[in-house]
């Protein structure tokens, strides 16, 4: 009986470890890829009590050699502080005027670091993961009715992205605003 009962267990170990080891992963291209997928905006109060729009931007990110993120120690040449590869993340603001849009300068870009992204399987090594960012705006103090984002991402080998942009967004409107 354990004699039957070892090599039933022996054969199923040996059958799931086939069955995982012929799974299929998804193959993507190593340089990343970002994907818009949803936007909320919410009303809130900055710290010195001014009323302020918040956008949470919701992007997939794609990587197919799995080198997307950057960990807090990640500060030597090429990351560098003040450097251009300091960021990982880019996001400009364009606002509508006659039907064109123009990019919107802030004094302080809309560049972030996002931290290390990691695999959820040693077997593969492609990554792909929902990030949502929080930006907050006052879209009251913009001269523009209709807003969009644009955004790239690098990996750590400074492969970029092509550009995800947002739908548009109207800023009379009251939030919570959700589009996807």
């Amino acid at each position: 009986m354990k004699l039957k009962l070892s090599i039933f267990i022996s054969v199923l170990v040996a059958l799931t470890f086939l069955l995982n080891s012929c799974e299929n992963y998804p193959e993507y291209p190593d340089t990343p890829q970002v994907l818009f997928k949803d936007i909320r905006i919410t009303d809130t109060i900055d710290v010195l009590d001014n009323q302020l729009k918040m956008a949470f931007l919701t992007l997939t990110v794609i990587d197919g050699d799995g080198d997307l993120g950057l960990s807090p120690s990640d500060t030597a040449f090429p990351f560098q502080q003040n450097g251009e590869n300091y960021y990982n993340l880019y996001i400009e603001m364009y606002g509508k005027k006659n039907q064109v849009f123009s990019k919107i300068d802030f004094i302080v870009p809309l560049y972030y670091r996002f931290p290390y992204i990691p695999k959820s399987n040693e077997q593969v090594q492609s990554v792909k993961a929902d990030m949502i960012v929080a930006i907050e705006n006052d879209l009251n103090k913009i001269d523009f009715d209709t807003v969009i984002y644009k955004i790239v991402i690098k990996d750590r080998t400074l492969n970029a992205s092509d550009t995800a942009v947002s739908p548009e967004i109207y800023k009379n409107l009251t939030p919570p605003y959700n589009k996807k």
